[in-house]
């Protein structure tokens, strides 16, 4: 007879992650995922949680092939296809990410951080419009993150729009004053 994995060391291993994540501590994290990995293989959060660890740390490619293992497991995870598209972000494969965005957003409509992706591509590809309408919708779900906001006034300078792109810039400094970008970009509009 086989025994199944501890579940006690799995959960041990989960809270480990968490505890580290927070704490941005990514090395060490990838250490205790491999062995959440080793013990549950078929647990797509520890796939998708190594997958964007190893995206912060910059292993793009090892990080895309994660998330692919994490939607093997979780078709419809779009959180995995988030971070793919993150990851995809990371080696400017910006085609393909908007492709993977936009299968996230369809796992999960209301999925602001794919919405901010997607943005953000959009702004790299140099399609401001379309980058403030996706941006505006991620807004819309979460209208705390200092980042969407930050992403509407980049975009808006683009498009020449410099007093909406200032009113949108002042409200990501509101909402986390030490967004050293956004302070940058304020100083230039108000020149």
């Amino acid at each position: 007879m086989v025994s199944s994995p501890d579940s006690s060391m799995i959960k041990s291993l989960r809270e480990q992650s968490e505890t580290l994540r927070v704490a941005e501590r990514h090395d060490e994290l990838l250490i205790v995922l491999d062995q959440l990995i080793a013990l549950a293989p078929n647990d797509e959060f520890a796939h998708y949680a190594k997958a964007d660890a190893l995206r912060v740390l910059g292993q793009f490619i090892e990080g895309v092939a994660e998330a692919d293992g994490a939607i093997e497991l979780e078709p419809g995870n779009a959180l995995a296809y988030g971070i793919k598209a993150e990851a995809l972000k990371g080696l400017e494969s910006y085609t393909e990410t908007l492709a993977v965005v936009n299968k996230a957003i369809e796992q999960e409509p209301q999925f602001a951080f794919a919405y901010r992706t997607k943005a953000n591509v959009l702004y790299l590809l140099s399609e401001f419009k379309e980058a403030v309408t996706a941006v505006d919708r991620a807004i819309e779900l979460e209208p705390q993150n200092a980042f969407g906001h930050f992403v509407r006034a980049v975009s808006l300078v683009s498009l020449e729009q410099n007093a909406a792109a200032l009113a949108a810039v002042e409200r990501g400094l509101e909402l986390d004053p030490g967004f050293t970008n956004a302070t940058v970009l304020r100083d230039q509009l108000l020149g």
